[in-house]
């Protein structure tokens, strides 16, 4: 407390509050009482450590540091590590919010703590992207973002406790999170801090011995995304068709549901949607019983969601071929990113992205988006229409080493490198592609631009308003 107040006090002397975002109070308290039998965790509350302790000495901490001059407002909160203690987001705005800057949940896709085996099919996983965010978060991030309180990813990345050599330094860390980011928005978060280090491996930027910047290729995705949601965008709506499979809704058989669509999902565990929760204490009370709600009898019973309904068991690789996601920035720029993420293919995949204009009568008169990702070869339309003439601009990223690029084997983003700066200037000419459409039929302007994706890479395409 002595130290933090001394810190507190000094930011008001030196006038830097203007540059401060926020302060936090703690560190991902909600785990320190599963930590307290830890040798290496000596400063960690006992096993009866609960959020009521939690809160009370939160209020502790945020009243001294106002009185020490930290401005109205000015703490980011939670900093919460697990789910554990989501159920209370409610209570604790109530309690706190008049503090609360921003509220903090730490989110890595995957975890290598306690010897966890991550490998790059996990990484490019539904259950790394869209799978991350599940009802609970979504409700929290609302609760925050309602009660005018930025709900952030305040530490992250791809895989817990330091990444993994050989995933996260490579081609799939980029693809990953140009489909992490885009769902982690959409579920309510407003920014996320990247955890790193100089020279981890899941550091987007690191340094080795000198001064030198290296840029892995999770930096590209980021760049990449940087570009998606530049200029104020804002999601649009998408909706993705297949006709061989591949980036379809997955899975074999009537009954399957890869994604726990039409159960409660907790973690890998997909519960029957009437028990409300998945997992808990009190599992074997909710309606369905325990065969259905408890997680240790569902994975004991090792029932798989690729050919089954809830209850069954998630497949820890199981995911779409194609993801993509659309926005539209404030100069009526449309940009689709569409990502591909075979490990095991070889021949390209075909992609056609539709832009189609909403109908008059609907409300807004905004876009929305149709890919329809391999699918069969496009077909014909006619020439010399109002959608023939509109032209995509196309940025790619790639690598010619596939999943096995690392910094220096050549990723690029837009046809530029960072491979051999010195200083962060990426190196050669930014270049892109222009893509006409093809003429649509339909009352409401359709263009559809056909693109040909290898198996692991992205493209981003721009439309003019």
């Amino acid at each position: 407390m002595c130290v933090a107040l001394a810190h507190v006090k000094a930011l008001g002397e030196a006038g830097l509050w203007p540059y401060i975002k926020a302060i936090e109070i703690g560190n991902e308290m909600d785990i320190y009482a599963s930590h307290s039998t830890m040798p290496d965790k000596p400063h960690h509350r006992n096993s009866s450590y609960n959020y009521a302790k939690y809160s009370a000495e939160f209020s502790i901490f945020e009243q001294a540091y106002e009185a020490a001059g930290m401005p109205a407002g000015g703490v980011q909160g939670g900093t919460w590590a697990s789910s554990k203690w989501y159920n209370e987001t409610q209570n604790y705005i109530g309690k706190h919010g008049d503090t609360l800057k921003t509220l903090s949940f730490h989110k890595y896709a995957r975890s290598s703590c306690h010897a966890g085996v991550v490998t790059q099919a996990d990484l490019l996983s539904y259950l790394a992207g869209e799978g991350s965010f599940d009802d609970e978060w979504r409700e929290a991030a609302s609760i925050a973002n309602d009660a005018n309180i930025s709900f952030v990813i305040g530490e992250g990345n791809s895989i817990s406790c330091g990444g993994t050599d050989g995933v996260s330094n490579t081609l799939p860390s980029a693809l990953w999170v140009l489909d992490f980011l885009p769902w982690a928005s959409k579920s309510g978060a407003t920014a996320m801090n990247f955890h790193g280090g100089p020279r981890g491996p899941y550091a987007p930027i690191a340094f080795y011995g000198n001064a030198v910047p290296v840029m892995n290729p999770l930096y590209y995705g980021l760049l990449a995304f940087s570009e998606l949601v530049g200029n104020y965008s804002r999601w649009l709506p998408l909706n993705i068709t297949s006709t061989s499979g591949s980036g379809g809704s997955g899975g074999s058989g009537t009954d399957a549901d890869p994604r726990c669509l039409h159960g409660t999902k907790s973690g890998v565990v997909c519960c029957a949607a009437t028990c409300g929760t998945c997992g808990g204490t009190t599992c074997a009370h909710e309606p369905g019983g325990p065969q259905k709600c408890c997680a240790g009898d569902i994975q004991r019973n090792n029932v798989s969601c690729n050919s089954n309904e809830a209850p069954c068991m998630l497949d820890e690789t199981w995911g779409d071929k194609v993801v993509s996601h659309a926005a539209v920035d404030a100069h009526g720029v449309v940009k689709v990113m569409v990502v591909t993420k075979d490990l095991k293919g070889t021949a390209a995949t075909p992609v056609t992205v539709c832009l189609k204009r909403q109908e008059q009568h609907r409300a807004g008169t905004g876009r929305d988006v149709d890919a329809a990702v391999a699918g069969a070869p496009p077909t014909p339309r006619t020439a010399g229409t109002a959608a023939a003439t509109a032209v995509a601009t196309v940025a790619f990223l790639s690598a010619p080493k596939g999943a096995a690029s690392k910094a220096g084997d050549g990723v690029t983003w837009a046809g530029q490198t960072f491979d051999g700066t010195q200083d962060g200037t990426p190196m050669g000419t930014r270049s892109t592609t222009a893509i006409h459409a093809n003429a649509a039929p339909g009352p409401f302007g359709e263009a559809c631009f056909d693109l040909s994706m290898p198996p692991l890479s992205a493209a981003m395409l721009s439309i003019g308003p």
